[in-house]
């Protein structure tokens, strides 16, 4: 069923007259106990879960990396998310679907740096709203796992070059983009870690080994970027890492190694769908194992601590 903008708290978008409990009841949108998790765990009172997740991350590596408070496209609002949840354990509730040990996870998946600003001036995080007015079970923040997603292939990159000695001791990346806007977002973010960012330089063999982050205006740019620095000599793939925005891309950079180019497996690269489904499934996993909610959340924060930490010690 698709639910127009801001009319996620109106009956008549689920195709109920009211949210009187029989309106809701014979709404044209029915639950189907089916879609209900078992709990696999025997000591928990609860014995099912109906599971409901809000997806409100960017569409592109380059909005997903944005600073806090730029202007972003929304397809979904915390307000709409917050609505929908409410909407659908209503008619859950009115269709009989959840039984008395039965319970619901709300799962939101956003950008918690993002900022919310009142008519005042003041401004909060959706981090700080979701917590504060318990619009979710379990928030799950898409910066911080992008960040460290590209934090970790860059220091494998920079462990494995072939000569440390050719680009000296400091850390150097180059974040290879025609994206100006993306590229001072990731110079921020990487210095932040303690990386030298340069842009991208002159055809050359010299500076092959130094890791370098691919963005181009499309997956499939990216992907022709990669094969063809990686085909001219210009950069080793084992340095080389793309930045997809979606799952073609993902295929198209896979099949580069099945043309019969001197491109070796594995090929390095962050989707951020990929990134976001991988979590999700972790957190779904942990629900129906039946993790309290307040153990997923706080295991989530402490590894996103672990990143902030990093930005920290490395300007001191």
């Amino acid at each position: 069923m698709c639910i127009r903008d801001r009319a996620y708290a109106n009956p008549k978008s689920w195709g109920a007259v009211s949210t009187a409990q029989a309106d809701l009841q014979l709404a044209r949108f029915q639950l189907d106990q089916e879609w209900l998790f078992r709990i696999q765990d025997p000591n928990r009172s609860h014995g099912r879960v109906l599971l409901i997740e809000a997806d409100k991350s960017a569409e592109t590596c380059s909005e997903a990396l944005s600073s806090p408070g730029s202007q972003k496209r929304d397809d979904l609002s915390v307000q709409e998310a917050s609505q929908c949840f409410d909407m659908i354990e209503q008619l859950a509730r009115a269709q009989q679907v959840l039984g008395p040990d039965d319970l619901v996870a709300r799962v939101l998946l956003t950008d918690g740096e993002n900022v919310i600003r009142t008519g005042g001036g003041g401004v909060c995080s959706e981090r700080q709203r979701a917590d504060q007015q318990n619009e979710c079970d379990v928030f799950l923040d898409t910066r911080t796992p992008l960040v460290g997603a590209i934090l970790s292939w860059a220091e494998r990159a920079w462990a494995k070059r072939a000569d440390p000695n050719v680009v000296g001791p400091q850390k150097q990346i180059v974040v290879d983009t025609s994206d100006s806007f993306w590229f001072a977002n990731a110079k921020k973010v990487l210095e932040m870690h303690g990386w030298h960012v340069l842009d991208r330089p002159q055809p050359s063999r010299s500076g092959q080994h130094i890791p370098r982050l691919l963005y181009f205006s499309s997956s499939m740019d990216t992907v022709n970027e990669f094969r063809s620095l990686v085909s001219a000599g210009l950069v080793d793939p084992e340095s080389c890492c793309a930045l997809l925005d979606s799952y073609q891309g993902v295929r198209a950079l896979e099949g580069l190694t099945e043309r019969g180019l001197t491109i070796r497996q594995p090929l390095s690269y962050i989707c951020p769908a990929l990134l976001y489904q991988e979590l999700l499934q972790q957190v779904r996993a942990a629900i129906m194992r039946g993790e309290e909610f307040e153990s997923i959340q706080n295991r989530l924060d402490q590894e996103a601590n672990r990143i902030r930490t990093l930005a920290t010690h490395s300007n001191t």
